[in-house]
């Protein structure tokens, strides 16, 4: 009895609780993010990369908000795989706020709500610039 149950929730679409990601660093097609938080609905332990590559596939919009390199600290959700309710909550380039709104509205993944520090441009420009502005990114 207990394997066939064991079998059954290996095997079939048993409906799955919210999953909750938490992760420092990460990087993706060389997207950086950094302090990501996201509560994924219907996800596996894939969850903090289909997170990551969602927002990757904007990279090139995202480096092009400010090709210096600045660092963005963002909430947004994912509803019926498109993004919703993107909001810059802090950014190391005040102008490009409006740019990063945009560019992770053309985003999509599965259905989650998520904050995140995201680096856009050169690299060392947007790492110097989260380094310099740590503590009004984090949460």
């Amino acid at each position: 009895m207990t394997r066939t149950i064991l079998l059954l929730l290996l095997t079939s679409s048993v409906v799955r609780a919210d999953t909750t990601v938490n992760v420092e660093k990460l990087s993706v097609n060389g997207q950086e993010i950094r302090h990501l938080k996201c509560v994924l609905k219907n996800a596996d332990f894939f969850a903090s990369m289909i997170v990551a590559a969602g927002v990757a596939a904007e990279k090139k919009a995202l480096d092009a908000c400010a090709p210096e390199g600045a660092a963005f600290r963002v909430e947004w959700k994912w509803k019926g795989g498109k993004a919703s309710d993107v909001k810059v909550t802090a950014a190391s380039a005040e102008k490009a706020k409006a740019c990063v709104v945009k560019a992770l509205g053309q985003t999509t993944a599965t259905d989650a709500d998520c904050s995140a520090v995201i680096l856009v441009g050169e690299l060392k420009g947007a790492e110097k610039a989260a380094e310099k502005a740590a503590g009004t990114l984090k949460d």
